[in-house]
């Protein structure tokens, strides 16, 4: 991810100045017990520099702390919830509690960045790390839910996406800074 993001920052280093270019997608990479890191991708600009990478930010994320009893699809789960977070994501307008059929599905409205979707997933992966057993030790999305109710991290996102937005990029930013200390 490092190599990632000097690449990404070397239209910045070379004077090009900082782009306002469309998000591209994200490459991270899961840390286990550590959380996850992650650099999102956008890109943009003129022709023929159409297609030039442009964010360096190399972002992380917390997990929550367990007591583990087996990892056995831990990395399936964190996937598994992280691509939900993202559906959601990309269906925030909708109705997405009538849209699932499932409760539960308005209370994941506020995943409308990475940073949530990645702390979503990490809680997800770490409750199943907590029971025995691979598709069985898979949780359920309202245990999930009064999990990350009991999760500061997961307290202290929401309080950030709740603030104003100037407020809220600073928020972000010393959570990012928080977080990033201690890995």
């Amino acid at each position: 991810i490092s190599w990632l993001a000097g690449l990404c920052s070397s239209a910045t280093v070379r004077g090009e100045g900082v782009c306002s270019c469309a998000v591209i997608g994200c490459v991270g990479v899961t840390l286990g017990a550590s959380g996850w890191r992650w650099v999102q991708l956008r890109a943009g600009g003129a022709a023929p520099d159409f297609h030039r990478v442009c964010d360096s930010s190399v972002r992380s994320s917390p997990a929550p702390h367990v007591r583990v009893v087996d990892t056995l699809s831990a990395g399936d789960v964190f996937h598994g919830a992280f691509a939900l977070g993202v559906g959601i994501q990309a269906t925030s307008g909708e109705d997405t509690e009538k849209s699932s059929g499932r409760g539960g599905a308005s209370q994941l409205s506020v995943l409308q960045d990475l940073e949530g979707v990645g702390l979503f997933a990490s809680a997800a992966a770490a409750l199943k790390c907590t029971r025995f057993g691979g598709r069985s030790g898979c949780p359920q999305r309202a245990e999930l839910m009064q999990f990350l109710g009991q999760w500061s991290v997961w307290a202290a996102y929401l309080a950030g996406r709740a603030a104003a937005p100037g407020k809220r990029d600073a928020a972000a930013e010393e959570r990012r800074r928080s977080v990033a200390s201690k890995l």
